[in-house]
């Protein structure tokens, strides 16, 4: 019977693979005007099916599951890490009401038209991980990781109409499939309830939480997948798949290898010059942008690249439009957009600079003295834990 059911797994896996790909193409191309109800009823509905199938087909299955005490552990710790960081991003941004869970309608419709999908597709997706063979299990999660990533990925139908951006990329393609990864590799290390208490809380979190950080859409997926990458490699270093013996004689062995000199004075070097790059030590040094004023341009918590300027080359290469780095009168640092300049009597140059989100000029015109540099290159998101520990110095202060 053991036979039986691994033959099945791989093919059931196929038909469920196939079901959801031609479930998730028509959800693309149903009319608007029925896609609330598309949701509501058909997707759960096949779902329900699915699972129905695959649990009369398949059966239970009593085997024990050696590390699941431990990989529950990890799960709990994924959703305490991912809740840690959305109260710390509360406290530092603010906070926002959720459109997607203004109400306990809208949260009961949430819950059913995705919660459900969600619950049906982990228990789906365990029961016919654990249910194949060692030489078709690849196979079986590779493909079960792809199309349930394909199946929770809510706004694929936006990109339709709107086309793929940075964000629309990381909110409705990077981090489904991050999520399910992670819970295909819980499937295969622990049972359902870690799969289910990892794989719910982040697919949801927008769909039930009626009040979230008041951060980018962007940031808020790339909290999730960060959070649970995080947690995944944590439980991929505590659960042990090496008997206790080849791990002993591994450790051994490793205290008569030679150390690599090259390799760690290459480590050594490269930790001394990024230290070095951050303290300011060369022409390109970064700036953490702590305002929302050059937006869209730079957010807030950007990390800007910014090449320094000697004070005898300022008048040449800086012009209008360049985004600048300066000390304004009061000894407070920017940046800024050029967008004129005038001449005193004595023929020093005078800036005048603006934020690309605001329509008024900076009331402080800048001499040329006071520039420090142009701004070349900006990574957002970057500087956020530099926002975070400014949060808890000013909190503390």
């Amino acid at each position: 019977m053991k036979v039986s059911k691994n033959n099945h797994g791989l093919m059931l896996t196929i038909v469920f693979c196939v079901a959801l790909v031609a479930l998730q193409i028509a959800a693309m191309l149903v009319p608007v005007a029925i896609f609330p109800m598309f949701n509501l009823f058909v997707r759960p509905l096949v779902f329900a099916l699915l699972a129905v199938m695959v649990f009369a087909i398949m059966g239970r299955d009593e085997r024990p599951i050696p590390n699941s005490y431990t990989v529950n552990l990890m799960a709990v710790f994924a959703v305490g890490l991912m809740s840690m960081t959305f109260l710390i991003f509360t406290f530092i941004f603010g906070l926002v009401i959720n459109p997607m869970a203004s109400n306990l309608v809208v949260i009961g419709n949430n819950l059913w038209s995705f919660g459900s999908v969600v619950l049906l597709g982990e228990y789906i997706r365990v029961k016919l991980i654990k249910s194949t063979n060692m030489q078709t299990q690849t196979e079986v999660v590779i493909g079960l990781t792809l199309v349930l990533a394909f199946a929770y990925m809510s706004g694929v139908r936006a990109l339709i109409t709107s086309g793929i951006t940075v964000e629309s990329f990381f909110v409705s393609i990077f981090t489904p499939l991050v999520i399910s990864a992670g819970a295909s590799y819980l499937a295969v290390k622990g049972g359902l309830l870690s799969v289910v208490l990892v794989s719910f809380p982040s697919v949801m979190a927008g769909h039930l939480l009626p009040i979230l950080p008041d951060i980018t859409p962007l940031a808020f997926a790339l909290v999730i997948s960060g959070c649970l990458y995080a947690s995944l490699f944590t439980c991929h270093l505590v659960i042990k798949d090496r008997s206790p013996e080849i791990q002993n004689r591994e450790k051994r062995l490793a205290r008569y290898t030679s150390k690599p000199v090259l390799g760690a004075f290459l480590t050594t070097s490269v930790i001394a010059i990024s230290i070095a790059f951050f303290l300011g030590a060369f022409t390109l040094y970064p700036m953490v942008i702590l305002t929302s004023s050059m937006e869209p341009t730079m957010t807030r918590g950007s990390l800007t690249f910014v090449e320094r300027i000697d004070s005898e080359e300022i008048f040449e290469k800086v012009g209008e439009g360049y985004v600048i780095h300066f000390v304004c009168p009061g000894g407070v640092e920017y940046i800024h957009r050029v967008v004129g300049h005038w001449y005193d009597h004595r023929g020093v140059r005078y800036y005048i600079t603006q934020g690309d989100a605001g329509e008024a000029q900076d009331p402080f015109p800048i001499p040329q003295e006071n520039v420090l540099g142009i701004a070349r290159a900006s990574l957002p998101f970057l500087g956020y834990p530099y926002l975070f520990f400014q949060g808890i110095q000013g909190s503390l202060n």
